[in-house]
């Protein structure tokens, strides 16, 4: 970048009250990081084919108006709860245009987006998934605890097959997008994910798939949530998502067969746009004005009760207010007593976390059995929280918010898991596990960090259990990541 432009970009920084850091155009690889924030995407950026681009926790990039990044390599953009990317306009109402992940393989690299915020954007993120060589391409993207606000579409995924003639002779590319959507946030867009998936004309044509799967996420003041356009055949799953006052929430058509399980759907105008090739069972609705457009003649009759005596219809549909803890102030978590709770799918149990990090799958109802609550928050009777410097040869205070009479254990690890465990719900530590503490709920107590030097730069991961005097009902905290120093 010439020293004139730079000059140029520093006076435009100075109107929009920002520091002169790190213009960035062209072809870019490497590592960006929160000392070189913000960067200002002045140009388009791509990133070759071979290459990664990394940003660290705690970046902050800036668009230019109808600016993009284009990834044929690799991006990994890995913020954490504490220090989160941010992916904004450079000016207000100035939309920037995407982050373009496009395969060049057929087996290109997995791209990952956490705890990321995007606002201001066309399309946030990309995907897609042209068939390369002969045979298929397989692009996975994942997107984790990340946010989306004031975008016109939040996630856009495309597959294409075709075919490239040699000699007369048909050589098929087909291409398969398998994206991976979980623990996100999406308000205030046009359409929050939006499937493209062409291919399989005949016996000439390239094939194309989309396998997506969409779990634990919260739509609201969203016209449309996921809708998909195709003449080929793509499968997903919607699962264990809070979707509030939106227009549409899930449009499939004909060709796009989704397992729609374990959500709750409330205030909207039209909850569900679907054929019957799309299986809705075991979710909550209440206030929409259409529950259900192409479901089932069985759809919304209540014909017997669920496990928890509730009335429900042949797929254990319930239509009950689901109790959240204040929807006037959009916390949309689930109050004890709500008919969402451990109102799932006795089967196809959510993995993983929650947004709010606990473990899925908890026992809410002190029968020591785990099943999996409706929508994006599962309810926990423990809360867990850690205070203190994070610094070697320091103390930390854990206080455990549970039952009275409970006891607490507070243990440690230096990997992250997800191993079930019946009712308690799920050990989220790996490797080796040190107790680290333990006490009487509610309460707190506090441990030490060896001086070790060796530990410092390292992430060090907790985890509370509390049980009853009888052992039954017993649960698992949320997992807590520090970072020592």
């Amino acid at each position: 970048m010439t020293m004139l432009l730079r000059i140029a970009l520093c006076a435009l920084l100075l109107l929009t009250n920002l520091t002169c850091q790190t213009p960035v155009s062209g072809s870019v690889s490497g590592t960006w990081n929160a000392a070189g924030s913000p960067y200002l995407v002045a140009a388009d950026v791509t990133v070759p084919h071979g290459q990664t681009l990394s940003i660290e926790a705690g970046s902050e990039i800036r668009f230019f108006a109808g600016t993009s990044i284009y990834v044929d390599g690799q991006i990994l953009a890995r913020g954490t709860a504490a220090r989160r990317i941010l992916f904004v306009e450079l000016v207000t109402a100035q939309p920037w245009g995407t982050i373009s992940v496009r395969a060049r393989s057929n087996t290109p690299p997995q791209s990952s987006f956490e705890f990321c915020d995007f606002r201001g954007a066309a399309s946030a993120v990309h995907a897609y998934a042209r068939g390369v060589n002969a045979g298929w391409t397989n692009l996975t993207v994942t997107i984790a605890d990340c946010s989306f606000d004031a975008c016109t579409n939040g996630f856009v995924g495309e597959a294409l097959g075709w075919n490239h003639y040699i000699v007369g002779t048909p050589s098929r590319r087909h291409g398969r997008l398998l994206p991976i959507i979980e623990r996100c946030r999406f308000e205030n867009l046009d359409v929050a994910i939006s499937l493209n998936c062409f291919g399989s004309c005949n016996v000439w044509c390239g094939s194309a798939d989309v396998g997506i799967a969409v779990r634990s996420n919260q739509f609201r003041a969203v016209a449309t949530v996921m809708q998909m356009a195709q003449n080929a055949t793509a499968s997903g799953t919607f699962a264990g998502n809070t979707v509030i006052d939106c227009d549409y929430g899930v449009r499939a058509g004909a060709d796009f067969a989704v397992d729609i399980a374990n959500n709750i759907f409330a205030d909207c105008e039209t909850a569900l746009d679907v054929t019957t090739n799309s299986a809705v069972h075991y979710n909550a609705f209440h206030n929409n004005t259409t529950a259900c457009s192409g479901c089932l003649v069985s759809f919304g009759a209540a014909v017997w009760t669920n496990r928890n005596n509730h009335p429900c219809d042949l797929g254990f549909n319930i239509f009950a207010d689901p109790l959240f803890v204040d929807p006037t102030q959009h916390d949309y978590r689930l109050a004890a007593g709500s008919p969402a709770l451990e109102a799932g799918h006795p089967t196809t149990a959510i993995t993983g976390l929650d947004t709010h990090s606990d473990p899925r799958n908890l026992d809410a109802d002190g029968d020591g059995v785990a099943w999996s609550d409706l929508g994006f928050d599962e309810f926990n009777v423990v809360d867990y929280s850690v205070s203190g410097p994070a610094t070697v040869g320091s103390s930390l205070t854990h206080q455990v918010d549970a039952p009275p009479g409970w006891a607490f254990f507070v243990a440690a690890a230096f990997l992250p898991g997800d191993t079930p465990a019946g009712g308690l719900g799920a050990i989220l530590l790996s490797g080796p596990i040190v107790l680290f503490a333990n006490g009487a709920a509610p309460g707190s107590v506090t441990s030490s960090i060896p001086n070790l030097p060796q530990f410092v730069g390292l992430d060090i991961f907790f985890q509370a259990a509390a049980v009853s005097p009888a052992l039954v009902p017993a649960s698992l905290s949320r997992r807590i990541a520090v970072r020592l120093h």
